[in-house]
């Protein structure tokens, strides 16, 4: 029997742990804390997705075994790195003391959990971390140089790598990398026709493998696309996955306040196509410019008798590419935003909320997929539609930066204009031979008609 003092002193002690376990999770100051573990709700969704699975950045999953070999490559690049800039080395040595003795607080900070690590193990991590991603980073621009590096001859491991830099749990502060940058000797002329190392990293091609469309800083090649991500304020960007986001947002979404509504609910694209909303993909934008055209009911005449697409209603996106990556990066890019960038900024949330809404069976990604607005590299469509749907589950998204959108697309689905013309041309006018049949059907139905009449007045 237990004595009814010690059951009182139980409750006590669990009441005092509970407590205390509150109190001690530490108070979220966003000027500083930007580096997070990954919520618990949204990584039992999918664990793989969010753990690094070939190299370690940073202290939330150092001196783990199976990163024991590129541990080894870590050092090798730092030797190589060191090589690099003999003529800054012994800037560089005092650069280490003092740097690292100032602003090793200030880093610690940036990370959600505290470590274990003592202050010399601590900045030996950071320091060794930042000079394999500067080295990686400067032998990405000079890969003909490199051809025998482990490395860079692997594609498999560079893309591999690039995938777990961009890992929510596996960052350094930016400004790191930033102040590193400062010693890599002007002479190597691939490396310095970088101002800074957020260039460096677009210039790199770094986010080749994350992107869907082409903007990066210094490309002359694709001037309109630097046009689309000027307004990226790099002074705000605190690590390489807020970096890629920051590619990923167009100057529209942060220009225009976000809506008050908290209705979201889309019609799924087979509706929208069925009320006469074409789709269209455009080119050279961020991914998350999305953007709806209406037309009055002339256009749509016009567009019926002519065929003319540019005449309907269309919603323009850039093209989605869905591969073995795809879920890692989404899913990375929502946590930050979960974490961080709670309540009014979460862009990637409402883009992916989007898409699901657009997608709500296989014949919605058919459709997507023939209108190019979607690129399958995953080979099943049905592995697309469950992507798609599962990437919503957990998701907080708060106000939507495309609530006018939803609402103007909403509005043209539900009239019933727009739905009596759509079966029209969806179901009589589809294509040559079924407009041919349908505008025969009607001749010989006005010619009996008009047959009918004349015997009814004889």
């Amino acid at each position: 029997m237990v004595d009814a003092s010690d059951s009182d002193t139980a409750s006590s002690v669990e009441s005092e742990s509970q407590f205390q376990y509150i109190i001690d999770i530490p108070e979220k100051n966003h000027k500083e804390l930007c580096i997070y573990r990954v919520p618990p709700k949204l990584r039992q969704l999918n664990a793989k997705a969010y753990t690094p699975q070939l190299i370690s950045i940073g202290p939330f999953h150092h001196g783990k075994p199976q990163f024991k070999v590129m541990e080894t490559q870590k050092k090798r690049y730092y030797h190589e790195f060191l090589e690099r800039i003999k003529s800054e080395r012994s800037n560089f040595d005092e650069f280490k003391v003092n740097y690292f003795k100032r602003m090793l607080g200030d880093i610690r900070k940036c990370y959600e959990e505290k470590s274990n690590l003592g202050d010399d193990k601590f900045a030996e991590m950071i320091e060794l971390d930042a000079v394999f991603i500067m080295e990686f980073f400067l032998r990405l621009t000079e890969k003909d140089q490199h051809k025998d590096d482990y490395v860079m001859s692997k594609p498999w491991l560079t893309e591999g790598i690039c995938l777990d830099l961009i890992l929510l749990e596996n960052q350094l502060p930016i400004e790191v990398l930033k102040e590193l940058y400062k010693f890599v000797p002007e002479d190597k002329e691939k490396a310095k026709e970088c101002c800074t190392f957020l260039d460096l990293a677009c210039k790199c091609r770094f986010f080749i493998p994350c992107l869907v469309c082409k903007c990066f800083c210094n490309d002359k090649k694709n001037p309109e696309s630097q046009n689309e991500c000027q307004h990226m304020d790099t002074k705000l960007v605190k690590h390489l996955t807020d970096l890629l986001r920051c590619f990923y947002i167009p100057e529209k979404l942060i220009s225009v306040p976000p809506k008050d509504s908290y209705s979201c609910i889309l019609h799924s694209a087979t509706k929208l196509r069925d009320s006469g909303i074409s789709f269209k993909v455009v080119r050279e934008r961020c991914l998350l410019h999305v953007n709806f055209n209406n037309r009055n009911y002339i256009f749509w005449l016009f567009s019926l008798l002519t065929g003319d697409k540019i005449a309907k209603a269309r919603l323009e996106l850039p093209k989605l590419i869905i591969d073995d990556g795809t879920e890692c990066k989404l899913r990375n890019l929502i946590a930050l935003e979960q974490c961080h960038y709670y309540p009014d900024y979460m862009f990637i949330c409402n883009y992916v909320s989007l898409i699901d809404g657009l997608i709500e069976t296989k014949e919605d990604v058919n459709f997507l997929l023939g209108e190019k607005v979607i690129a399958n590299y995953l080979g099943s469509n049905h592995a697309v539609e469950k992507l798609v749907n599962s990437l919503c589950r957990e998701l907080v998204t708060g106000r939507n930066y495309y609530q006018e959108e939803i609402n103007e697309l909403n509005k043209h689905c539900g009239d019933l204009f727009n739905l009596t013309m759509g079966t029209l041309r969806s179901v009589y006018l589809k294509d040559l031979w079924r407009a041919s049949s349908t505008i025969v059907g009607l001749a010989v139905l006005a010619f009996t008609f008009v047959n009918f009449f004349r015997a009814t007045l004889k």
